[in-house]
């Protein structure tokens, strides 16, 4: 059972060693408590989120997909169909199209 406490992370010990370049966490606490951050909605929280989701995947699903062929098919039962991750690549735009990755 996980106990929820009230300690800010600020007060963590290692968190007071990190030397923080601009904006340090605790410049960020002291804007928030002096009203220097001004209000955030919920909304623009949201789409921040979810533009920063997306842009994880279309970056990030070639990168897998390539990685995926490479472990499932070389291997010496099936022999080795793929030199290296970019020929890997290459095959797949060939053989299957952009929509693939």
């Amino acid at each position: 059972m996980l106990i929820a406490s009230k300690t800010s992370i600020l007060s963590l010990p290692f968190i007071q060693n990190l030397n923080f370049n601009f904006p340090n966490l605790k410049t960020l606490a002291s804007w928030r408590q002096a009203g220097k951050m001004g209000e955030s909605s919920g909304y623009k929280e949201y789409l921040a989120g979810l533009l920063a989701g997306v842009a994880t995947v279309i970056t990030g699903h070639p990168f897998d997909t390539v990685k995926v062929k490479l472990q499932k098919h070389n291997t010496e039962a099936q022999g080795i169909k793929y030199k290296n991750g970019l020929h890997c690549a290459a095959r797949i735009l060939q053989a299957e199209g952009v929509c693939f990755f």
